[in-house]
Protein backbone atom coordinates (compact mmCIF):
# COMPACT_ATOMS: atom_id res chain seq x y z
CA UNK A 1 0.00 0.00 0.00
CA UNK A 2 1.21 3.11 -0.45
CA UNK A 3 0.73 6.40 1.65
CA UNK A 4 -0.63 9.63 0.41
CA UNK A 5 -2.09 12.45 2.16
CA UNK A 6 -5.47 13.82 2.67
CA UNK A 7 -6.13 16.48 -0.23
CA UNK A 8 -7.56 19.61 1.95
CA UNK A 9 -8.03 19.44 5.64
CA UNK A 10 -10.43 18.25 7.49
CA UNK A 11 -12.29 19.67 10.14
CA UNK A 12 -13.13 18.44 13.51
CA UNK A 13 -16.94 18.13 13.40
CA UNK A 14 -16.04 16.46 10.14
CA UNK A 15 -14.86 13.31 12.41
CA UNK A 16 -16.85 10.07 13.98
CA UNK A 17 -15.50 11.74 17.28
CA UNK A 18 -12.34 13.42 18.27
CA UNK A 19 -9.06 11.92 17.13
CA UNK A 20 -5.63 12.73 18.90
CA UNK A 21 -2.59 11.44 18.28
CA UNK A 22 0.11 9.88 20.42
CA UNK A 23 3.70 9.93 19.19
CA UNK A 24 6.42 7.99 20.54
CA UNK A 25 9.26 10.34 19.34
CA UNK A 26 11.33 8.27 16.90
CA UNK A 27 11.87 11.34 14.68
CA UNK A 28 13.46 15.04 15.34
CA UNK A 29 12.44 18.41 16.78
CA UNK A 30 12.20 19.54 13.73
CA UNK A 31 10.30 17.16 12.07
CA UNK A 32 7.73 17.21 15.41
CA UNK A 33 7.08 20.56 14.39
CA UNK A 34 5.88 20.19 11.01
CA UNK A 35 3.68 17.25 12.09
CA UNK A 36 2.11 19.11 14.99
CA UNK A 37 1.21 21.75 12.49
CA UNK A 38 -0.02 19.23 9.56
CA UNK A 39 -2.20 17.59 12.56
CA UNK A 40 -3.91 21.17 13.55
CA UNK A 41 -4.92 21.58 9.86
CA UNK A 42 -6.38 18.45 9.49
CA UNK A 43 -8.05 18.67 12.75
CA UNK A 44 -6.82 16.48 14.99
CA UNK A 45 -8.07 17.20 18.97
CA UNK A 46 -4.46 16.53 20.89
CA UNK A 47 -0.91 16.13 20.20
CA UNK A 48 0.49 13.81 22.74
CA UNK A 49 4.41 12.94 22.76
CA UNK A 50 5.75 10.11 24.88
CA UNK A 51 8.62 11.21 27.57
CA UNK A 52 10.85 7.82 27.04
CA UNK A 53 13.76 9.14 28.71
CA UNK A 54 16.60 9.12 25.84
CA UNK A 55 14.03 10.62 23.82
CA UNK A 56 13.68 14.26 22.93
CA UNK A 57 12.01 16.25 25.95
CA UNK A 58 8.50 16.21 24.91
CA UNK A 59 8.24 19.54 27.46
CA UNK A 60 10.65 21.16 25.79
CA UNK A 61 9.59 20.47 22.43
CA UNK A 62 5.53 21.01 22.89
CA UNK A 63 6.55 24.43 24.39
CA UNK A 64 8.21 25.51 20.39
CA UNK A 65 5.12 23.46 18.88
CA UNK A 66 2.69 25.68 21.25
CA UNK A 67 4.59 29.07 19.01
CA UNK A 68 3.88 27.13 16.17
CA UNK A 69 0.53 26.26 16.91
CA UNK A 70 -2.80 27.86 17.98
CA UNK A 71 -6.01 25.15 18.59
CA UNK A 72 -4.34 21.78 18.57
CA UNK A 73 -4.12 20.50 22.73
CA UNK A 74 -0.64 19.80 23.54
CA UNK A 75 -0.35 16.99 26.10
CA UNK A 76 2.84 15.32 27.42
CA UNK A 77 2.82 11.13 28.29
CA UNK A 78 5.05 10.62 31.41
CA UNK A 79 5.50 8.59 34.76
CA UNK A 80 6.12 9.25 38.42
CA UNK A 81 9.35 7.65 38.45
CA UNK A 82 11.58 9.84 36.48
CA UNK A 83 9.85 12.52 37.01
CA UNK A 84 8.73 14.15 40.24
CA UNK A 85 5.37 14.98 40.52
CA UNK A 86 5.88 18.44 41.67
CA UNK A 87 8.37 18.69 38.86
CA UNK A 88 5.51 17.56 36.55
CA UNK A 89 3.38 20.09 37.77
CA UNK A 90 5.38 22.92 37.24
CA UNK A 91 6.83 21.79 33.60
CA UNK A 92 2.77 21.38 32.58
CA UNK A 93 2.39 24.72 34.06
CA UNK A 94 4.87 26.26 31.95
CA UNK A 95 3.44 24.59 28.76
CA UNK A 96 -0.17 25.76 29.96
CA UNK A 97 1.10 29.39 29.96
CA UNK A 98 3.18 29.25 27.21
CA UNK A 99 0.19 27.66 25.01
CA UNK A 100 -2.97 29.62 25.90
CA UNK A 101 -3.79 26.82 27.88
CA UNK A 102 -3.66 24.34 25.64
CA UNK A 103 -1.86 21.49 28.01
CA UNK A 104 -2.48 17.96 29.00
CA UNK A 105 -0.81 15.33 31.16
CA UNK A 106 -1.21 11.78 31.22
CA UNK A 107 0.30 9.55 33.69
CA UNK A 108 1.53 5.87 33.32
CA UNK A 109 3.16 3.67 35.76
CA UNK A 110 6.15 3.45 33.62
CA UNK A 111 8.11 0.62 31.36
CA UNK A 112 11.24 -0.91 30.96
CA UNK A 113 12.79 1.21 27.96
CA UNK A 114 12.35 3.92 30.59
CA UNK A 115 13.26 2.69 33.77
CA UNK A 116 15.68 -0.03 33.00
CA UNK A 117 18.59 1.85 31.73
CA UNK A 118 18.57 4.45 34.84
CA UNK A 119 17.86 1.47 37.43
CA UNK A 120 14.96 2.40 38.59
CA UNK A 121 11.94 0.18 39.59
CA UNK A 122 8.44 0.20 39.54
CA UNK A 123 7.08 -0.40 43.56
CA UNK A 124 3.31 0.28 44.03
CA UNK A 125 1.98 1.61 40.81
CA UNK A 126 -1.00 2.15 41.35
CA UNK A 127 -0.76 4.08 44.77
CA UNK A 128 2.34 5.75 43.18
CA UNK A 129 0.48 7.08 40.13
CA UNK A 130 -2.79 7.85 42.28
CA UNK A 131 -0.58 9.97 44.51
CA UNK A 132 0.95 11.65 41.64
CA UNK A 133 -1.90 12.89 40.16
CA UNK A 134 -3.84 14.19 43.39
CA UNK A 135 -0.31 15.93 44.23
CA UNK A 136 -0.38 17.37 40.69
CA UNK A 137 -3.73 18.42 40.85
CA UNK A 138 -3.16 20.21 44.22
CA UNK A 139 -0.14 21.95 42.69
CA UNK A 140 -1.54 23.08 39.52
CA UNK A 141 -4.76 24.59 41.71
CA UNK A 142 -2.23 27.15 43.44
CA UNK A 143 -2.25 25.19 46.61
CA UNK A 144 0.28 25.53 49.31
CA UNK A 145 0.39 21.49 49.41
CA UNK A 146 2.14 19.59 52.78
CA UNK A 147 1.54 15.87 52.10
CA UNK A 148 2.52 12.71 53.92
CA UNK A 149 1.73 9.75 51.34
CA UNK A 150 3.06 6.63 51.29
CA UNK A 151 5.03 7.26 48.16
CA UNK A 152 5.72 10.81 48.00
CA UNK A 153 6.13 13.72 50.38
CA UNK A 154 5.45 17.28 50.51
CA UNK A 155 6.51 20.05 53.14
CA UNK A 156 4.37 23.90 51.99
CA UNK A 157 5.10 23.01 48.43
CA UNK A 158 3.57 25.79 46.13
CA UNK A 159 4.09 26.21 42.40
CA UNK A 160 5.57 29.88 41.81
CA UNK A 161 3.81 29.34 38.18
CA UNK A 162 0.30 30.09 38.08
CA UNK A 163 -2.51 28.92 35.93
CA UNK A 164 -5.98 29.79 35.85
CA UNK A 165 -7.80 26.40 35.02
CA UNK A 166 -6.10 23.02 35.83
CA UNK A 167 -5.16 21.33 32.68
CA UNK A 168 -7.13 17.65 32.13
CA UNK A 169 -4.83 14.93 34.04
CA UNK A 170 -5.46 11.74 31.86
CA UNK A 171 -4.05 7.91 32.67
CA UNK A 172 -3.56 5.14 30.41
CA UNK A 173 -3.90 1.91 32.31
CA UNK A 174 -4.24 -1.67 31.55
CA UNK A 175 -4.94 -3.64 34.79
CA UNK A 176 -8.00 -4.06 37.15
CA UNK A 177 -6.91 -2.21 39.89
CA UNK A 178 -4.94 0.59 37.66
CA UNK A 179 -7.71 1.18 35.42
CA UNK A 180 -10.29 1.16 38.67
CA UNK A 181 -8.25 3.74 40.53
CA UNK A 182 -7.87 5.64 37.18
CA UNK A 183 -12.23 5.60 36.69
CA UNK A 184 -12.12 7.28 40.44
CA UNK A 185 -9.46 9.85 40.09
CA UNK A 186 -7.87 10.92 36.59
CA UNK A 187 -10.23 13.07 33.88
CA UNK A 188 -9.99 10.47 31.31
CA UNK A 189 -8.76 7.11 31.45
CA UNK A 190 -6.75 5.23 28.12
CA UNK A 191 -7.50 1.88 27.57
CA UNK A 192 -8.37 -0.68 25.09
CA UNK A 193 -11.79 -1.38 22.75
CA UNK A 194 -12.48 -4.38 24.13
CA UNK A 195 -16.40 -3.63 25.63
CA UNK A 196 -15.77 -6.06 29.02
CA UNK A 197 -12.64 -3.24 30.22
CA UNK A 198 -14.98 -0.33 28.68
CA UNK A 199 -17.60 -1.47 30.88
CA UNK A 200 -15.64 -1.96 33.85
CA UNK A 201 -14.16 1.28 33.62
CA UNK A 202 -17.33 2.98 33.35
CA UNK A 203 -18.89 1.40 36.60
CA UNK A 204 -15.91 2.08 38.53
CA UNK A 205 -16.59 5.68 37.52
CA UNK A 206 -20.05 5.40 39.26
CA UNK A 207 -21.55 8.26 37.70
CA UNK A 208 -18.60 11.04 37.86
CA UNK A 209 -17.71 12.88 34.72
CA UNK A 210 -14.71 10.55 33.07
CA UNK A 211 -13.69 10.84 29.48
CA UNK A 212 -12.82 6.99 27.61
CA UNK A 213 -9.89 7.01 25.22
CA UNK A 214 -8.98 3.83 23.76
CA UNK A 215 -5.81 3.73 21.76
CA UNK A 216 -5.17 2.43 18.00
CA UNK A 217 -2.43 1.71 15.81
CA UNK A 218 -2.80 2.05 12.35
CA UNK A 219 -0.48 0.46 9.82
CA UNK A 220 2.67 2.02 9.63
CA UNK A 221 4.16 2.81 6.27
CA UNK A 222 7.04 0.18 7.21
CA UNK A 223 4.01 -2.42 8.10
CA UNK A 224 2.58 -1.48 4.85
CA UNK A 225 5.84 -2.03 3.07
CA UNK A 226 6.54 -5.67 4.40
CA UNK A 227 3.06 -6.41 4.01
CA UNK A 228 3.58 -5.71 -0.01
CA UNK A 229 6.75 -7.24 -0.13
CA UNK A 230 5.48 -10.69 0.98
CA UNK A 231 2.32 -10.30 -0.66
CA UNK A 232 4.28 -9.93 -4.31
CA UNK A 233 6.46 -12.88 -3.11
CA UNK A 234 3.35 -14.90 -2.70
CA UNK A 235 1.51 -14.21 -5.78
CA UNK A 236 3.25 -12.78 -8.04
CA UNK A 237 1.54 -9.07 -8.92
CA UNK A 238 -1.93 -8.34 -6.28
CA UNK A 239 0.26 -6.96 -3.40
CA UNK A 240 -0.63 -3.80 -3.39
CA UNK A 241 -3.97 -4.98 -3.16
CA UNK A 242 -3.94 -7.00 -0.42
CA UNK A 243 -1.67 -4.23 1.78
CA UNK A 244 -4.46 -2.25 1.12
CA UNK A 245 -7.28 -4.65 2.60
CA UNK A 246 -5.09 -3.99 5.58
CA UNK A 247 -5.64 -1.16 6.27
CA UNK A 248 -9.48 -0.81 5.12
CA UNK A 249 -9.74 -4.02 7.51
CA UNK A 250 -8.38 -1.85 9.94
CA UNK A 251 -10.32 1.29 9.35
CA UNK A 252 -13.67 -0.75 9.32
CA UNK A 253 -13.06 -1.79 12.74
CA UNK A 254 -11.67 1.03 14.37
CA UNK A 255 -15.21 2.63 12.78
CA UNK A 256 -17.69 -0.45 14.79
CA UNK A 257 -16.10 0.41 17.84
CA UNK A 258 -15.96 4.40 18.17
CA UNK A 259 -19.51 3.98 19.62
CA UNK A 260 -17.68 2.99 22.79
CA UNK A 261 -15.06 5.45 23.04
CA UNK A 262 -15.60 9.69 23.45
CA UNK A 263 -11.85 9.77 21.65
CA UNK A 264 -9.59 7.66 19.51
CA UNK A 265 -5.81 7.96 20.24
CA UNK A 266 -4.21 7.03 17.64
CA UNK A 267 -0.92 5.88 18.14
CA UNK A 268 2.68 5.57 16.20
CA UNK A 269 6.62 5.40 16.61
CA UNK A 270 7.06 5.91 12.85
CA UNK A 271 10.40 7.00 12.81
CA UNK A 272 10.01 8.26 8.90
CA UNK A 273 9.13 11.82 8.87
CA UNK A 274 7.32 11.94 5.49
CA UNK A 275 5.90 8.96 6.38
CA UNK A 276 4.17 10.13 9.34
CA UNK A 277 2.69 12.91 7.68
CA UNK A 278 1.45 10.96 4.87
CA UNK A 279 -0.16 8.61 7.66
CA UNK A 280 -1.92 11.71 9.02
CA UNK A 281 -3.34 12.23 6.49
CA UNK A 282 -4.69 8.90 5.25
CA UNK A 283 -6.13 8.09 8.94
CA UNK A 284 -7.89 11.36 9.06
CA UNK A 285 -9.17 11.05 5.43
CA UNK A 286 -10.27 7.28 6.18
CA UNK A 287 -12.51 8.15 9.58
CA UNK A 288 -13.70 11.35 8.50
Amino acid sequence: MRWSPAPFGLPESDCMIPIALQIIPHVGVRALVRVAAEAERLGYDTLWLSDEGFMVDPFTVLGLIADKTSRIRLGVVTNPYTRHPAMTAAALATLHQMSGERAALCYVAGGSLVLDPIGLSRPQPVQTVQEAITLTRHLLGGEKVTWQGTVFQLKEAQLMVRVDSIPPLHVAARGAKMLEMAARHADAVWTGTDEATIQAVRAAADGRPLKLICGEHPPTAAEAASALSKAVQQDGGAGEVAASEDFAAWTARVRQQTSRMDSLLIVTWEDNPDALLAMLGSVKEALA
